[in-house]
């Protein structure tokens, strides 16, 4: 790009950009400062003779000759990059010749330099690219001014900063700066030097510092990027690959006089730092030797979560939640670097610079509107008492908090700050204060009254409806969780179908959808098409049901297929679930990320918005829960004795030893069923709505169906009891195709229900008088249980019940199921390590349902380290050894 020549007309500094044009460059009546160079005071440079120039200027384009020599020389000159001021030569004394001319007064020679223009423009775009792409690096962001003790404070080499190449006055003064020696890091300035400063640039349209101007000189350039990226404001976003997006925030924090407040905002803001900065001090004064864990040092914080929820309001948002990460907790210079993976820029600020903090603020809730993209914004801080107030920080940081103790807080600079702009006095800031203690001096006098607080006082988002007023269920009963036949052949239909015409499908998956149709004429339904009726009906009857997981979609064992995808159509795909009904609620179906502490969180709090929604997390292995078991420890197992939350979500875990290994073989049921709250050594008082009752008082639920009509039921029942509980299901994976693993339309028909234990209905249970043991189980086992009973051709001896609500735990059905077989030594069979699985659950509680009148016996697997075995030949072994066990009548009597 060639370097113009400016001229002004009529109000309008144009530029002849010697490309055969004359362009508008800025509008002179504008107030923002000007840059244009000296200009002699000729007439047709002031531009009163523009239209001549112009006119003179293609002439010389045509035949440089064709025009008198100065003008030869001036457009020489200002081609070359001279400006206008200096490539003007007054005329020369009478006498001198004209080669004399040419040779004295031609600044650049015969050939216009055009290469190194270009070169130096380049140069320019590139100094700016790089102040977007690392200016954060060198922005003044640690209130404390120590950057080495939890940022990054090295200064990137393709910077030009004032600090280290300028001289320190360009940050505050507008003097000339002064180059460092430059001949030995020639690359790492582009090749520019102290003679280009004032050296006017057209800027290039990355850029939004000019404002109005198109051009500015080198020194107005770096200055202006360092007020835009090296301040108390950094900014990442240039790894986001979206133009209009990288535009956006550009122009957000470029444009000259952006971040500007009215007086009313700055007063507001005045006014939150007061509260924040006062209730710390008050809590301090009122409670001096306990932990607060307080706010000191991060003040600015209340007013940043103030601003982007009114900002965030005023763009349609209801609900806000906020998370910070830990502190030290990571190898790089921000805790943020993780929203790179997802596009999501980055705004770091300095803490102790409210109005910078309101502004990022402001920003980051705008592009939430603007985009629907996530934004994070760094609060960079300090505590100035520590980890807490009874913490001494001295030990292990000593200097950083001897600089914390010089520095002054937040609200008193900004206050002196105000009050030295005129915008408040400081008795209207004294008031302010005054005003503020006096609220919490009243809060704190009212706060000794006796008051009696009910459940619904701490239900912080409380779902309309849902409650009676004191937070309590409407009633304690649960509807029958069946559906008419029409309903069961409707949805069957529609799940053994393609609703959208002229749609190709896989020939493996047209095979499993006829196999569907099938089953559905001979009413009876799979695993999977259990869970279709479930999720179908309750679509029907206007309840949302979002499924997300690790290719959950198809599902993992390829049973599910709930998006289909045609086969000549690239990304066309469809979901019958959608198609069940013409009101139906929407299906939300979708593969999530490797990241299960994520999903499942995000999944969490999808779950706590509304009651009226089925929302399932699914694991591609019960086994990979482990990584979000965070989540899970402090989340949904505690949520409503912690915080009087209740949450419905449903966690499917598919378990089941199979041979294949430690890692794809249990969900670990001990652990949650360790932290079950039902007491295994008292025996409940059994009323009329004991079932409802014992799921009101669970702090979650956990079952293991064997049939698929149960696991229809449990779903359904998991929206139509009247709370809600966190429901986690150990799902099968060799039961999705089991032959035996089918359940038939009558048990889903109305009247039908969950069956917390299913009990022995074969030939042991006609006569019971002769039955030599009951064998209790859970689970997948019991169809291994029942293979070898067979065999073995022991129906008659030997009874076989199915726990498949392990908590809370069925004490009813257990205890009648007992007494039912007076004769029979009770046995818990698991397939499971003895260290791991149900038995340490299942066996105080069932010798408390028989009065300890009886022992439990085991059988199932040795305990064991890992969860199981990746050898097929000893899973096989193993599994001989725990079902002779069990069928030995004679297993147990040298323990006696």
């Amino acid at each position: 790009m060639s370097q113009g020549v400016p001229v002004k007309l009529h109000n309008q500094l144009y530029i002849l950009s010697f490309r055969k044009a004359v362009t508008p460059l800025l509008n002179t009546n504008l107030p923002s400062r000007r840059y244009t160079a000296p200009v002699a005071a000729e007439p047709f440079l002031n531009g009163t003779s523009s239209n001549y120039v112009e006119e003179m200027y293609y002439a010389w384009l045509e035949n440089p000759k064709s025009v008198h020599k100065s003008w030869d020389i001036f457009f020489r000159n200002a081609n070359a990059g001279a400006p206008p001021g200096t490539a003007y030569q007054s005329p020369p004394p009478l006498g001198v010749s004209l080669a004399e001319l040419t040779q004295a007064q031609s600044l650049v020679g015969a050939q216009p330099n055009v290469e190194k223009l270009v070169e130096d423009h380049l140069a320019v775009q590139s100094l700016i690219r790089a102040y977007q792409i690392r200016g954060h690096h060198v922005a003044q962001l640690d209130p404390l001014g120590i950057m080495d003790a939890d940022l990054d404070s090295s200064v990137p080499t393709d910077i030009i900063t004032s600090s280290d190449k300028l001289g320190e006055k360009l940050r505050t003064t507008t003097e000339p700066p002064k180059f460092t020696d430059l001949s030995a890091s020639a690359e790492s300035f582009y090749g520019l030097d102290e003679t280009d400063l004032d050296k006017v640039f057209r800027l290039p349209t990355t850029t939004f510092i000019g404002g109005t101007e198109s051009a500015l000189p080198l020194r107005e350039i770096i200055r202006r990027l360092e007020m835009s990226y090296c301040q108390h404001i950094g900014v990442e976003f240039m790894f986001i690959n979206d133009l209009e997006q990288c535009q956006w925030i550009r122009q957000k924090f470029e444009t000259p006089g952006a971040m500007q407040f009215s007086l009313e905002e700055k007063r507001t803001l005045l006014a939150r730092m007061v509260r924040s900065t006062r209730f710390e001090e008050f809590l301090q004064r009122k409670w001096s030797s306990e932990k607060r864990f307080g706010l000191e040092g991060c003040e600015s914080l209340i007013p940043a979560l103030k601003t982007i929820i009114d900002r965030s309001s005023a763009n349609g948002v209801e609900n806000i939640g906020f998370t910070t990460d830990p502190r030290m907790a990571r190898s790089s210079p921000y805790p943020t670097d993780v929203a790179r993976v997802v596009n999501a820029p980055i705004f770091h600020v300095n803490a102790d610079d409210p109005e910078a903090v309101m502004y990022v603020c402001n920003v980051a809730a705008e592009w939430r509107a603007t985009f629907h993209k996530d934004v994070v914004v760094d609060l960079v801080s300090y505590r100035r008492n520590g980890h807490n107030e009874m913490d001494e920080p001295m030990f292990t940081q000593p200097l950083m908090y001897k600089q914390i103790k010089k520095q002054k807080p937040v609200l008193q600079k900004y206050a002196e700050k105000l009050i030295a702009e005129g915008v408040v006095t400081r008795q209207e800031y004294e008031e302010e204060i005054a005003k503020y203690d006096k609220i919490c001096e009243e809060a704190h006098a009212r706060s000794k009254d006796e008051k009696i607080l009910h459940i619904k006082h701490w239900l912080d988002s409380p779902w309309p409806g849902f409650f009676t007023l004191d937070g309590q269920p409407k009633s304690m009963s649960c509807p029958s969780t069946g559906l008419t036949e029409e309903e069961l052949a409707h949805i069957g239909q529609v799940a053994s179908s393609v609703p959208v015409e002229d749609f190709t499908i896989h020939g493996g998956l047209s095979r499993i959808l006829k196999g569907r149709g099938e089953m559905i004429k001979n009413r009876t339904v799979d695993w999977a098409l259990g869970e279709y009726m479930a999720f179908g009906s309750l679509l029907k009857e206007g309840i949302h049901v979002r499924l997300s997981g690790q290719d959950v979609e198809r599902g993992t064992f390829s049973h599910r297929h709930h998006v289909l995808h045609d086969q000549n159509v690239d990304k066309r795909t469809c979901i019958p679930m959608n198609h069940v009904a013409p009101n139906q609620a929407p299906y939300t179906v979708c593969n999530s990320s490797l990241s299960e502490y994520g999903v499942l969180g995000f999944e969490l709090g999808f779950a706590m918005a509304s009651p009226n929604a089925l929302v399932l997390w699914e694991a591609q292995f019960g086994d990979f829960h482990n990584t979000a078991q965070c989540i899970i420890d402090q989340f949904i197992c505690p949520g409503q004795a912690k915080w009087v939350r209740q949450n419905g979500i449903v966690l499917l875990l598919p378990h089941g030893m199979e041979g294949m290994g430690p890692e794809h073989s249990s969900a670990r049921p001990e652990r949650f069923l360790q932290m079950c709250n039902d007491d295994p050594d008292v025996f409940p008082k059994i009323t009329d709505d004991f079932a409802v009752r014992q799921l009101y008082d669970c702090n979650w639920i956990v079952v293991n169906c064997s049939t698929p009509a149960n696991y229809f039921h449990v779903l359904r029942r998991q929206i139509l009891q009247p709370f809600r509980k966190p429901l986690i299901v150990f799902t099968p994976k060799s039961l999705l195709r089991h032959p035996e693993a089918k359940s038939n339309f009558d048990l889903m028909l109305p009247g039908t229900h969950f069956q917390r234990l299913i009990v022995e209905e074969g030939s042991a249970a006609q006569n019971p008088s002769e039955v030599k043991r009951l064998i209790f189980c859970t689970g997948k086992v019991y169809y291994e249980l029942t293979r070898e009973r067979k065999t073995r051709n022991m129906e008659d001896t030997v009874a076989i019940a199915r726990i498949e609500q392990l908590s809370p735990f069925p004490f009813d059905l257990v205890k009648a199921e007992t007494e039912k077989y007076p004769n029979a030594d009770l046995v818990w069979c698991q397939e499971e390590h003895k260290n791991q699985g149900y038995y340490d659950y299942v066996k105080p509680r069932m010798r408390t349902t028989i009065d300890r009148v009886k022992p439990v016996w085991y059988a199932g697997r040795e305990p064991a380290a890992a969860p199981a075995t990746g050898s097929k030949n000893s899973h096989l072994m193993e599994l001989k050894r725990f079902l002779d066990t069990a069928f030995n009548l004679d297993a147990f009597k040298d323990h006696v």
